[in-house]
Order: C-alpha cells, then sequence, then structure tokens
C-alpha cells in the first residue's frame, strides 16, 4: 500500500555499517521461530522511530517486538516499509530512516545496514549480488550491492518509484508520476522499453506465464482506478478492468499462487477476482471492520493461500491482523504493533 509520509530526509554518505559478532546482545527469540508463518511490519508513528516486528507462526502463534528481541530493545527506525529474502539475510527496508537493515534468517540480529538512501520503498534482487530499490523523494532507483552492503549506483527515473518484479530476466518498475512501468536490464542498468498504465500505477504482480497485472490508483481524484492484464512482450492489454468511480481507493494488489485469483484493498474490504473475470466486482470478498481502518493486504504465494488484513484502527494504538483461510473463512485476529503495514511470508 502507499503510503505518503512528507517529512525531512537527508542523503546520508554510503557507508557500510555491520555489527560483529561478538557486540550483538543475547536473543531471546526461540530458535528456529522465523519458519511456517509470516512476519509483520508495524510502520508505528512517522517521525516517531516506534516502528516494529512481530512474526506469526502458524505451529504455535503470535510473537511481539522479534526485532527488538534480537537487537537489545531497539526499533528498526522510523517506518518500517518491506522485506526481502536474498540469501540467509532478511533485508528490511525502514522508509523515513533511509535504510536498510540486513538482519539474520535465523536469529534476526542486524548483520550490517545500506545507508546513503533518501526514502527507499521496495527491494528486488536483479542479478547476482545485485539488487534494485525504489524510492519516493529520490528521483531514481539504487542499485545496491547486497554482499557488500553498499550503494553502488543510480538509475535516474525523475519520479517516485514503487514495485518491482522480475520476469525473464528483466526488471519492470512502477513509474508512479509517468504513469507508466519501465523494463530495465539488470546486467546493464538499461532502460530497454516501457509501458503505458493507467494513472499511477501503484501495484504490480506477475504470473506463472509472465503476464503483468498493473493496478493504477488514478491519483487524487484525476482518474477512475483500474487493472490492466498486459503482455509484456508484445505490449498488448489483454483485459482491462475500472475499478470503481474517480476518487475511489485502491491498493495493495495481490495474486494467488496458481494465478488464478487477483486480490486488492478497496472501499469496505478486500476485493477478489479470477484472474480471467470479464468484470471487477462491485462489492468486497471479506468486508472490513467499519470501526477500523483497512490498511494493508497480502496473500501467501505457498500452499497455504492464506489472506492477511492489516487493520490500523486509530493509528495511535496497537493495530490489528485478521487471518483468512484461501476461502475466506476467518481463521483468527490479534493485536500487533502500530499501523501494520506490509507482510512477509516464510515457508
Amino acid at each position: 500500500m502507499f503510503r505518503l509520509f512528507f517529512g525531512c530526509t537527508f542523503l546520508a554518505a554510503c557507508l557500510f555499517v555491520s555489527c560483529k559478532e561478538d557486540d550483538l546482545p543475547d536473543n531471546p527469540n526461540e530458535p528456529g521461530l522465523f519458519q511456517n508463518g509470516f512476519f509483520v511490519l508495524n510502520e508505528g508513528n512517522f517521525g516517531s522511530g516506534n516502528s516494529s516486528l512481530d512474526f506469526y507462526q502458524r505451529d504455535s502463534g503470535l510473537v511481539l517486538d522479534v526485532y527488538a528481541n534480537a537487537n537489545g530493545g531497539l526499533s528498526p527506525g522510523d517506518v518500517v516499509q518491506s522485506m526481502t529474502l536474498v540469501g540467509d539475510r532478511f533485508f528490511l527496508v525502514v522508509n523515513n530512516s533511509g535504510k536498510i537493515e540486513a538482519l539474520d534468517a535465523e536469529s534476526g540480529q542486524v548483520r550490517g545496514t545500506i545507508t546513503g538512501l533518501t526514502s527507499p520503498r521496495y527491494m528486488l534482487p536483479a542479478d547476482g549480488n545485485k539488487a534494485y530499490v525504489t524510492d519516493l523523494f529520490s528521483g531514481s532507483i539504487a542499485v545496491v550491492n547486497t554482499n557488500t552492503l553498499q550503494v553502488d549506483g543510480q538509475i535516474s527515473t525523475g519520479s517516485w518509484t514503487e514495485r518491482m518484479v522480475k520476469i525473464d530476466n528483466k526488471i519492470y518498475v512502477s513509474i508512479m508520476s509517468r504513469d507508466r512501468i519501465w523494463i530495465i536490464d539488470p546486467l546493464t542498468d538499461i532502460v530497454l522499453d516501457s509501458l503505458d498504465t493507467g494513472r499511477e500505477p501503484e501495484g504490480l504482480v506477475a504470473n506463472a506465464a509472465g503476464q503483468l497485472y498493473i493496478l493504477s490508483t488514478g491519483g487524487f481524484m484525476e482518474s477512475t482506478p483500474e487493472l490492466r492484464c498486459v503482455d509484456p512482450a508484445t505490449k498488448t492489454v489483454l483485459r482491462q478492468w475500472v475499478l470503481g468511480g474517480v476518487g475511489d481507493y485502491v491498493s495493495d494488489l495481490a495474486i494467488s499462487g496458481d494465478g488464478g485469483q487477483l486480490y486488492w484493498l478497496g472501499s469496505g474490504g478486500v476485493y477478489r477476482m479470477a484472474a480471467d473475470a470479464p468484470a471487477a466486482p462491485s462489492a468486497p470478498w471479506i468486508a472490513a471492520d467499519p470501526a477500523g481502518f483497512a490498511y494493508s493486504l497480502a496473500v501467501d504465494g505457498g500452499t497455504s493461500g492464506e489472506v492477511l488484513l492489516g487493520d490500523a484502527v486509530d493509528f495511535s494504538s496497537q493495530g490489528k491482523v485478521s487471518r483468512y483461510s484461501a476461502a475466506g473463512v476467518l481463521l483468527d485476529s490479534f493485536r500487533v504493533g502500530v499501523n501494520p503495514g506490509a507482510f512477509h511470508f516464510v515457508p
């Protein structure tokens, strides 16, 4: 989901900050915790530095503050945004702190930090030790080395960049203010081509056949939100759906593991439809709590097919996560940190 935060950020020098093994605090997290479940990334309040990380294990339930448990009681920083697994480390993107923490996949302890970023959003492995990081304010995509934890370069975009997917060794990136998807060669960092989209292409997923699904928000009272299915090889729009009227809210596009179902957040809750549906649904598949605020959505692409709905409640107290089966049956719900903004599944 797009969360537009306003605040002062600065561009620090590119530094590699590492943690020595003997500097790490004792880790009270149980060994083997981070498996068969999912992380809950709690943004906290912008400017307060109270973000947190929780983990839900299907066998044993919820463990709060697993980052703090592993790292001497500290918070990850100001506004955790997203998480990516590369090798034996989770890379935790912390938006308003302008950094990415490299966490040991077993313990959750910080093994190093990528700095020199402005307002990072999402990270995607590109080629070898190279990864790309999109950014809200910098007007560029950062090229980072996941081995040295350094920023090695920039790809200028002149725009806020958001979601990314990799298809046939090409990187597809949503260029928000330009209403385009850029296609980048990860071997050369050269922009090869682009695809047209609706206004502000916030969501981007792909199926096994390499077709792109692009969710466009419509901007702020500018256009209708829409969803397109595009064949990137031919630049052909295969299907297109209008998702309400001007000003209607959409975000957090997701796809089932088999590619047969699409999901997104919209007015009133979670929407779902077949990937080849002739028309978009007019009512939510899962209704959100009218007393809260449907803030984030994720779908497990693995065997469980679970659907997670994050509720910001009042944006200042503990948020809530509801866990649904692939059929939409509520399995359980539980309180988490402040403003649960994203999830990361672990098999």
